[in-house]
């Protein structure tokens, strides 16, 4: 018993140990860098002059380009909050817990996930704003201080270079996913991940114990929002000491530089990654089925052609970086140590997910940011020693990644704001319809939309005040609402991870609302029966309305975010229909 009890401790009591070891490491990390060998690279000794200031002051002409840039960002944050509302996927775990005013435990699973930070930053906002807008401060906040970092991180190019691939880093697909959502972990480990490798770099100069302990603090947080991320930390400070004890233009290795201080903040880096490692095993010897990543796998083949056709970006930067990394070993090019390094470490984590078979078009957005950086760098340092067939070469390939960004991404954008809209529409109906036949239970029959998205419907209804059946209530009571789904073979929760039942009806009786969500996979001719079988209270069609070729591209393209069916003829229409016909 009393064993039991000690190796249920790291998970029933996490947030206590994560904090005692942050501040751990917070305390040893300029210990031991302190007890290294100080050795600055060279040129790093005006270089520190000018990190010594978070800011560098821009020339006088880099005003305009910042102006611009300002601009861009502002109407990028005004796209977050246009048109928001707690209606897309997942957002029922708003709707249920934190606007009920019940907090969310560290995302630790049954099922093999690991990821306890994820999701807790809204056990405090829940106190400051019940309104979807209040929500979506966070994310805001979090862009503006990635689009600061992009802008001071790499000061080998200058400042219109830099002010180009912050933009292509915003326009990315799975930064455009990540940061208009609320759900994505993927948003907080970039946010991370750009801390980490801004203090990194700073350390690297200045040789600060402040910025030690950030990049110590950065990687913590990093860790513990994605399973994956220890491998980008671990791939990073690997290249690091390896590139470090290479010795650049002659065989051999010199291990002595291992005891340098920044190789003592490598060190320290990389045991906070095995640390996790042993804290995700000691979690999860009891959990040993790992079903989340036997469910999500796919086969090699589909995973590597899915990625292929949502990321031209990652199939350019594989290449690029195995070949440099032979180059490099092999003593033919001389490697800029911190970015080759931040490379393997994208590499590592691209890797994990081909291995692991898992694909959604946000899960490499942190390696998609990594790979701008370095390539877009590489391109500014070489452009002007290139030959022409490779200017050539480099320029198709460049825009053939901004152009299918920049379609992936404006798809992806349009999407949601419709879905949500669609969705809120509908629940506006549906809330008249209620009103009018005050006393009455209302029964919503949906006769396309799976379990999960009739559950998180309903979810949505029930946070706009709709009375919807839940366990524990009387069944078809007085002013009930009831979810009645064609794909359901029995009455019961609908997901057993939420408190709303649900009923299974072959067929609508009259007098139901029979609803057609925006996202069912369904088509014009599927849908035509009920479409004439009841009478319309609303219809929805996605706006603006799309130009031809952009939907052919779409539909093809698979930009959406369901990425496992074909898109249907019907996307992002909706109906709400009130059923006339009698059931058979």
């Amino acid at each position: 018993m009393i064993v039991h009890k000690i190796l249920e401790l790291p998970e029933q009591a996490f947030l206590p140990i994560w904090a005692s070891l942050t501040v751990a490491f917070a305390l040893i990390a300029p210990w031991l860098v302190g007890r290294g060998k100080v050795r600055l690279q060279r040129g790093d000794q005006a270089s520190a002059k000018v990190a010594a200031g978070l800011w560098p002051a821009p020339r006088s002409g880099a005003w305009p380009i910042l102006g611009v840039f300002g601009l861009i960002v502002m109407g990028y944050i005004a796209l977050i909050f246009a048109w928001e509302d707690f209606a897309y996927y997942d957002d029922s775990q708003f709707t249920q817990y934190t606007l009920k005013g019940h907090s969310f435990r560290p995302p630790i699973w049954n099922s093999g996930r690991f990821f306890p930070l994820d999701m807790q930053e809204f056990n405090l906002i829940r106190y400051l704003t019940h309104t979807a807008a209040g929500y979506h401060v966070l994310p805001a906040l979090q862009l503006l201080g990635v689009c600061a970092l992009l802008l001071v991180l790499d000061r080998e190019i200058d400042l219109i270079a830099r002010v180009g691939l912050a933009v292509c880093v915003l326009f990315s697909p799975g930064m455009i996913i990540s940061f208009t959502g609320l759900i994505y972990p993927e948003r907080n480990v970039i946010f991370w991940l750009l801390c980490l490798i801004f203090f990194v770099d700073r350390f690297d100069r200045t040789q600060s114990s402040a910025a030690a302990v950030a990049a110590v603090v950065s990687a913590q947080f990093m860790l513990y929002y994605k399973e994956t991320a220890f491998l980008l930390l671990w791939g990073f400070v690997a290249g690091r000491l390896l590139l470090r004890c290479r010795n650049i233009g002659r065989p051999g290795w010199n291990f002595g530089r291992l005891s340098e201080k920044a190789s003592c903040l490598d060190f320290c880096l990389a045991v906070l990654g095995f640390i996790f490692v042993c804290y995700y095993g000691l979690v999860m010897h009891r959990h040993t089925s790992l079903q989340y990543a036997q469910h999500e796998k796919l086969p090699e083949l589909e995973v590597l052609l899915s990625y292929l056709k949502a990321d031209l970006l990652v199939w350019l930067f594989v290449p690029v970086v195995v070949i440099r990394f032979f180059l490099i070993f092999k003593s033919k090019i001389v490697p800029s140590p911190f970015w080759e390094s931040l490379a393997w470490g994208a590499l590592a984590y691209v890797a994990a997910f081909l291995v692991l078979g898992m694909f959604r078009g946000y899960y490499l957005a942190p390696a998609d940011v990594i790979a701008i950086l370095y390539l877009g760098r590489l391109a500014c340092l070489s452009w002007g020693k290139a030959s022409l067939s490779i200017r050539m070469a480099g320029s198709l390939l460049l825009c053939a990644i901004l152009l299918q960004n920049i379609l992936s991404s404006t798809y992806r954008m349009y999407e949601r704001k419709n879905l949500i809209r669609a969705k809120v529409e509908i629940a506006n109906r549906i809330q008249e319809q209620y009103r009018r036949n005050a006393g009455i239970p209302l029964r919503l029959y949906f006769p396309f939309s799976s379990p999960y998205l009739t559950m998180e419907f309903g979810a949505y209804l029930d946070y706009r005040g709709l009375p919807i059946e839940e366990a524990g209530t009387e069944p078809g009571g007085t002013n009930s609402v009831e979810l009645v789904c064609h794909a359901m073979t029995n009455d019961g929760l609908i997901q057993n991870y939420r408190n709303i039942i649900g009923h299974a009806g072959r067929t609508p009786m009259p007098g139901d609302l029979v609803i057609i969500l925006p996202d069912d996979d369904v088509s014009s001719v599927e849908a035509s029966p009920y479409l004439y079988g009841g009478d319309s209270i609303f219809s929805y069609s996605p706006r603006p309305s799309l130009p031809g070729w952009f939907d052919f591209l779409a539909r093809h393209l698979h930009f959406t975010y369901v990425n496992s069916f074909s898109i249907p003829d019907r996307w992002l229409n909706a109906s709400v229909l009130l059923w006339k016909m009698k059931s058979e």
